[in-house]
């Protein structure tokens, strides 16, 4: 694991070094599964913590990277994530949205060792600048996850979730 996230950090340090504009975020997440195995099934499937990066790529786009912490229909998690979100202010105000996709590598801690687990995902969000260097706003997405290895102990190890999330960036 520890080898992961050291070549992780040395895969992004060009981007950082190019880094124009900075900002945190701190995000909760609450997960609505919408299937799972490929069966249709709404219901909560958990919830998590998240902190990420972000820093200007071109004008409107930026790119994030972070670490997220929950818990889901398999065990509790941790995952390393990076995304890439388009971004557009809307005129003259102090709103943005933004939009983008998203990749998830990490496991899932599960006994009696860790599992791989991983997926891709989509977001859109809403933001208002509440100071000059605060923000909050409002996510929404669809996420698609699972740990092949969990397949030993389980029928189920793949899920579609709607992420809920709401998050401060500074």
């Amino acid at each position: 694991m520890k080898s992961i996230a050291i070549a992780f950090l040395v895969l992004l340090l060009p981007y950082v070094t190019m880094a124009q504009d900075f900002k945190w975020d701190a995000n909760v997440h609450n997960f609505q599964r919408l299937a799972y195995q490929g069966n249709a099934g709404w219901g909560w499937n958990g919830a998590a913590l998240s902190g990420s990066y972000f820093f200007e790529h071109r004008s409107k786009t930026k790119i994030e990277t972070g670490l997220e912490y929950g818990f889901n229909g398999i065990s509790h998690y941790v995952f390393a994530k990076g995304a890439y979100h388009y971004v557009n202010t809307i005129s003259d105000s102090r709103w943005w949205y933004s939009a983008g996709g998203q990749i998830f590598q990490g496991m899932a801690l599960f006994r009696p060792s860790p599992l791989y687990m991983g997926g891709l995902g989509v977001e859109a969000s809403i933001n208002y600048q509440l100071r000059p260097k605060l923000a909050l706003g409002l996510s929404m997405g669809l996420r698609h996850y699972g740990s092949p290895a969990y397949g030993k102990y389980s029928q189920v190890n793949r899920f579609w979730d709607l992420p809920i999330g709401l998050h401060f960036r500074f």
